[in-house]
C-alpha cells in the first residue's frame, strides 16, 4: 500500500482491480444493470408506439383539480404543467408513460385525501416521485447522449497505453502484461510487436554534461555514432574508471599470463581505443575497402608488455581477420551507431559482471554478454532510436557473443542474419583477454568460415547424393541402423567441386593453428593438475591434420593418395562439427581418422560377397541417417542399396577376422 502513493492514478486503478473480490463490485454490476434498463426504456419510449391517454386519467385529473384541499390542487397543477411540457417537447411514448405513472400517484393521493387531510410527509413523498419521474423522462435522451460521449471518452482514456513510472516503462499494452486490457499493437511487417520495456539495471553513471564533454563522445560524434543510446552508455562507462578493462578467469595461471603481455587499462581508456579501431574499420568497409581475405599476423607475446594503444593495433588486425568477405559486406550495411552500441554495451556491462572483494577484482557472472544486454535494455533511448530489427541485431550480437556456455555449445538461432553474425564476431573478440587474442581470433575465424563453407558443401551434397548409386555402383549402402556408408572419394569429390581452393587452404591453415593451440592447452592443464572437467569439451575439439606417419599408414590400409587424405583431414573437421559423421558402427567406435573398413551383412546390392555372404569395403565413411532424412524424408533408405546392418574394422587384421566371421568379444568385468 505504501507503493500506491508513488505510482500514477492509472496504475493505482489497475492495482485496485487486481485486489480480489469486493462487495462494491457487486453493487457496481447492479448499477450497470439498472443503467442498461434505463437506457432501454428511454429508447423504447422515444421510438415505440403507444395508445392515447385513458379515460380514467381524465377523471382523476378532474377530481384533483376540484379537491377542497389546497395541497392536492397544487400537486395536480404541477402534474398538469409537467404534462404540458411533454406535449410541447416530449415524445408520444414519454407523455404516455408519464401519464400512466402519474395516474398511480394521483389515485394514491386522492384516496388518502378522502380519509382526511394528507400528511406533509405523504404529500412530500408524492411530490418527490412526481418530480423524479419527470426528470428521468425529460432528461432521458440527453442522458443517453451523455452516456455515449462518456463511453467514447472512457474508451479513449482506458485504451492501451505506455508510460514511465517508478518501476520503469510500464503500461497495459506490454507483451507480457497480465491485465485484462492488454493487446498487441505497433506490429512490424512480420507481425512482431515493435515494443521493448525498459529494464531496471540502474548502473552508475556520470552526468550528461560530463559525458558530452568526454573524448569518447567526441569520438562517437566523429564517426556519426553519437545518439541518446550511445551517450547513455558512455555515461555508464565513464563511471567505471576503477574497473579493469580485462580480467582473466581465475583458473590456472591465466591472471599471470595476462600480466605478462598487458600493462593494464581502465574500462573508459580501453573502450576509447577499441571503439576507434572498430569504427575506423567499419568506415573502411562502408567505403568499399577490406577486400583482403587474410589479415596480418597478430603478435602478442610475453617478450614485450603491450600498452592499450599498442594492443589496439593488434586488435585492429584481429577484427579484420575474423570477418569473411561476405561478413564485411554485411557489417558495412549497419550504421556506425549500431556497431558502437553493441561494443559500448559490452564494456558498460562489466558493472554487473565484475566486483571488488578483498582488494581484488573478480568475476561474479559467467555471462558478461548477458550483463551487457541488461545494461543496454535499461537505456530508454535504445527503444526510441532503434526499430525492432536493429534492436534484434544488436541484442543477438551480444547474446551469442559466446560460442559455448557451462551447459554446452551455444545453439544459434536459425534466422540469425549475417549482419548479427558479423557484429557477434567483433563482440566476442572484444571480450577476449590480450594474452588469448591470437588463439581466439583463429577460433572465431574458423568458426565462421566453416559456417559459410558448410552451407556451400551441404547444397552440393544435396544435389550429388541422388547420383551416388550411379557413380559408385555397389559402393553406397544404407543400413537399418540409420547409417549411410559411402566411399571417402565421393565426399572428397563434392568438396573439390563446391569449396574454393583459397577457402580450403585457409581452412587447412586455421585447423592446424587451432588444433595446435588446443594441444598446448591440454598439456598445460595436465601440468597444472587441473580436473578433467576443465579440459577441452568434445564439441569444441578440432581434430589436428594427419601426421606423416598417419598418412603413410592410412594410405597403405585403404589405398588412398596422401593428398586426398590430407584434404580429408580438413573436410572431416567440417563434417564432424555439423554432425554428419557417425560415432559408432556396429559394436565399435569410429576412430578419429573416420576412415574404416566396412563389413556389410545382408547387402542387397550386386557387390562381391564372400562365402559367408559378407561384403567388405575399404576407405569408407559412415554418415548419420538424420542428415539424409533432411534431404529425402523418412524413406531415405529407398534411394540407396540396403544392408541389414554393418560392422567396422580399423586395421587390416581386424577386417580380415571379421570377414571370416571372427569377432572379438569383450569379457565382462568380474
Amino acid at each position: 500500500m505504501a507503493l500506491r502513493g508513488r505510482i500514477s492514478q492509472k496504475h493505482s486503478q489497475e492495482l485496485a482491480q487486481l485486489q480480489g473480490f469486493q462487495w462494491t463490485k457487486l453493487l457496481g454490476l447492479f448499477g450497470i444493470l439498472l443503467l442498461i434498463i434505463y437506457i432501454g426504456t428511454v429508447l423504447y419510449l422515444s421510438l415505440g408506439s403507444f395508445s392515447p391517454t385513458s379515460s380514467r386519467y381524465q377523471s382523476l385529473a378532474h377530481q384533483g383539480a376540484s379537491s377542497h384541499l389546497p395541497e392536492v390542487r397544487q400537486f395536480f397543477s404541477v402534474q398538469r404543467d409537467y404534462q404540458q411540457w411533454f406535449i410541447l417537447r416530449g415524445t408520444v411514448g414519454e407523455r404516455a408513460f408519464f401519464n400512466g405513472a402519474s395516474e398511480m400517484l394521483m389515485e394514491s393521493l386522492l384516496s388518502s385525501s378522502v380519509r382526511g387531510s394528507s400528511s406533509s410527509f405523504s404529500l412530500s413523498l408524492h411530490f418527490a416521485f412526481l418530480r423524479t419521474l419527470f426528470f428521468l423522462l425529460a432528461s432521458g435522451r440527453m442522458c443517453v447522449f451523455a452516456l455515449i460521449l462518456s463511453l467514447f471518452y472512457g474508451m479513449q482514456r482506458w485504451k492501451v497505453y505506455r508510460s514511465n513510472d517508478v518501476l520503469g516503462q510500464t503500461g497495459n499494452g506490454r507483451v507480457y502484461y497480465t491485465g485484462v486490457l492488454a493487446r498487441l499493437e505497433n506490429l512490424t511487417a512480420e507481425g512482431i510487436p515493435d515494443k521493448q520495456v525498459t529494464g531496471l539495471a540502474c548502473p552508475p553513471c556520470v552526468s550528461e554534461v560530463e559525458a558530452k564533454a568526454s573524448n569518447l563522445a567526441k569520438l562517437l560524434e566523429e564517426y556519426g555514432a553519437l545518439n541518446g543510446t550511445t551517450l547513455a552508455l558512455t555515461s555508464v562507462i565513464l563511471a567505471l574508471e576503477e574497473y579493469p578493462a580485462y580480467l582473466a578467469q581465475p583458473q590456472g595461471q591465466e591472471q599471470a599470463k595476462l600480466r605478462e603481455v598487458f600493462v593494464g587499462a581502465s574500462v573508459p581508456e580501453a573502450t576509447e581505443h577499441i571503439l576507434r579501431v572498430a569504427l575506423s574499420l567499419h568506415r573502411s568497409y562502408h567505403q568499399g575497402g577490406g577486400e583482403q581475405t587474410v589479415a596480418s599476423a597478430i603478435h602478442v607475446s610475453a617478450d614485450k608488455k603491450l600498452s592499450m594503444q599498442d594492443y589496439a593495433g593488434e586488435l585492429h588486425k584481429a577484427l579484420h581477420q575474423v570477418l569473411t568477405p561476405h561478413l564485411r559486406e554485411e557489417l558495412a550495411k549497419l550504421s556506425s551507431a549500431e556497431v558502437a552500441t553493441a561494443l559500448l554495451a559490452l564494456q558498460s556491462g562489466k558493472v554487473l559482471a565484475l566486483t571488488q572483494a578483498g582488494g581484488q577484482w573478480m568475476w561474479i557472472s559467467s555471462f558478461p554478454q548477458l550483463s551487457a544486454r541488461a545494461v543496454l535494455h535499461s537505456v530508454p533511448a535504445f527503444v526510441e532510436e532503434h526499430d525492432y530489427h536493429q534492436r534484434e541485431t544488436i541484442r543477438r550480437s551480444l547474446i551469442y557473443a559466446s560460442r559455448s556456455s557451462v551447459f554446452g555449445p551455444a545453439r544459434f538461432a536459425v534466422d540469425l542474419v549475417s549482419a548479427a553474425r558479423a557484429l557477434r564476431q567483433w563482440v566476442e573478440l572484444s571480450m577476449t583477454c590480450p594474452h588469448e587474442l591470437a588463439r581466439i581470433a583463429d577460433e572465431i575465424e574458423l568458426f565462421e568460415l566453416m559456417n559459410e563453407v558448410h552451407g556451400v558443401w551441404k547444397d552440393a551434397f544435396s544435389k550429388e547424393v541422388s547420383q551416388f548409386t550411379e557413380r559408385y555402383p555397389d559402393r553406397v549402402h544404407a543400413t537399418q541402423t540409420n547409417l549411410l556408408l559411402v566411399p571417402v572419394s565421393a565426399l572428397l569429390e563434392i568438396g573439390k567441386k563446391s569449396i574454393a581452393t583459397d577457402r580450403f587452404d585457409r581452412l587447412k591453415s586455421l585447423i592446424r593453428s587451432v588444433s595446435t593451440h588446443q594441444q598446448e592447452r591440454e598439456a598445460q592443464m595436465k601440468e597444472e593438475e587441473e580436473t578433467l572437467a576443465s579440459g577441452i569439451p568434445e564439441y569444441e575439439r578440432v581434430y589436428p591434420p594427419f601426421t606423416h606417419q598417419e598418412l603413410e599408414e592410412l594410405g597403405q590400409r585403404h589405398g588412398i593418395e596422401k593428398q586426398d587424405l590430407s584434404n580429408w583431414a580438413v573436410l572431416r573437421v567440417l563434417l564432424h562439427n555439423y554432425g554428419w559423421l557417425a560415432r559408432r558402427v556396429g559394436d565399435y567406435t569410429v576412430p578419429i581418422s573416420t576412415l574404416i573398413f566396412a563389413i556389410l551383412h545382408g547387402a542387397g546390392s550386386q557387390a562381391e560377397k564372400n562365402n559367408l555372404g559378407l561384403v567388405g569395403q575399404a576407405g569408407m565413411i559412415a554418415l548419420r541417417g538424420a542428415r539424409l532424412r533432411e534431404r529425402f524424408g523418412k524413406e531415405w533408405h529407398s534411394h540407396f542399396s540396403h544392408a541389414t546392418y554393418a560392422n567396422m574394422a580399423e586395421t587390416k587384421e581386424q577386417y580380415e577376422k571379421l570377414m571370416l566371421g571372427i569377432e572379438d568379444k569383450v569379457e565382462d568385468d568380474k
